[in-house]
């Protein structure tokens, strides 16, 4: 009797047509520009490290250096509203993917009389499903926001000869810069490796 009433006591499972979709994309956007906001500058000290083509072994710190010494701690956030502004499509994508095809899967499983061990087909199918349609967005996003992050770095060719990355103004520009210069396919570079 004491495991029934434990069990009676669990909050229902809840499903993708019970949810709040308000709350779950208000709320979740808020939550995800937080942590966004937070991490943001590792992510431009990384994507700079990458890319750096100085010669020198240049870490977080002297990175951080350079980059507020040329850009004010501002420039720990360049690309930061490409990010903000273009994963919150992103996540609306994924997350509504992601519920409608477990949804959509699972109510195949249970018509087919499936055991429910085999349910978890369900969830592997809206995530492969959410990621691939989430990525038609996610890349173009990424790759406007690492320019943007590298914007006044020395990089060298395979020639050696050294060239300074570009700047933008904003996504915007980086965009319509992108697409003149490599056409639509520019914002799609490493497409095909993200979705495997």
């Amino acid at each position: 009797e004491g495991a029934m009433s434990a069990v009676k006591g669990l909050p229902k499972e809840v499903t993708w047509d019970s949810l709040d979709k308000t709350k779950f994309f208000f709320v979740g956007a808020g939550m995800f520009s937080g942590v966004t906001c937070l991490l943001y500058p590792l992510s431009v000290i990384k994507t700079r490290q990458m890319v750096d083509g100085s010669g020198r072994n240049n870490g977080g710190l002297a990175i951080v250096r350079d980059i507020v010494k040329q850009r004010g701690v501002l420039g720990l956030y360049q690309g930061f509203g490409t990010i903000v502004v273009g994963t919150l499509p992103i996540r609306m994508v994924y997350l509504s993917t992601l519920e409608v095809v477990k949804a959509r899967v699972r109510g195949v499983c249970e018509r087919n009389n499936l055991p429910p061990m085999v349910h978890g087909i369900a969830d592997a199918a809206g995530g492969a499903t959410a990621s691939m349609c989430s990525q038609v967005l996610g890349v173009p996003i990424d790759i406007i926001s690492q320019r943007q992050m590298v914007q006044g770095v020395s990089v060298k060719g395979v020639d050696g000869a050294s060239t300074t990355l570009k700047g933008y103004k904003n996504g915007w520009q980086a965009v319509k810069h992108i697409v003149a210069a490599e056409g639509v396919r520019g914002l799609y570079r490493g497409f095909g490796a993200s979705i495997v």
